[in-house]
């Protein structure tokens, strides 16, 4: 399994955010973890380091139903500016929703590599970590 240098989460659930960055932290999946608690802050960072493919995240953890911005969102401005980020950043989607619309609407974005439902447990953090290539 990859060690990645950045992993970035985005939700705005406190525990969540604690347990991916334990977990990442204990299994030694990745070196730094970036937490952001709305997806507008993401996008500025994302944004700022496009240009710094050493600083931009190896993986994006996604909450959907987020307050001021939810991941729908947040896809949809990311799709704008990847065309200067020159990194693919494979994107999980991490949601409480089980509405089959939006596994549907997820495959519509090229970088979403996963749709996952909470609980987060390790399990479910392990199984994307196997999901990226070596």
């Amino acid at each position: 399994m990859k060690i990645i240098e950045n992993l970035c989460i985005i939700d705005d659930d406190r525990i969540c955010q604690f347990i991916i960055k334990t977990y990442a932290k204990a299994k030694a999946l990745a070196k730094n973890t970036h937490i952001f608690a709305d997806a507008n802050t993401a996008l500025e960072y994302l944004k700022n380091t496009s240009d710094n493919v050493l600083q931009l995240p190896d993986v994006i953890m996604l909450d959907i139903n987020m307050p001021i911005m939810d991941g729908w969102s947040f896809l949809d401005e990311y799709q704008k500016l990847r065309p200067w980020i020159n990194k693919k950043i494979p994107i999980f989607l991490i949601t409480s929703s089980i509405q089959e619309e939006d596994k549907q609407k997820a495959k519509q974005y090229i970088d979403v590599a996963g749709f996952y439902i909470k609980p987060i447990n390790e399990d479910l953090i392990m199984d994307i970590f196997h999901q990226l290539p070596n």
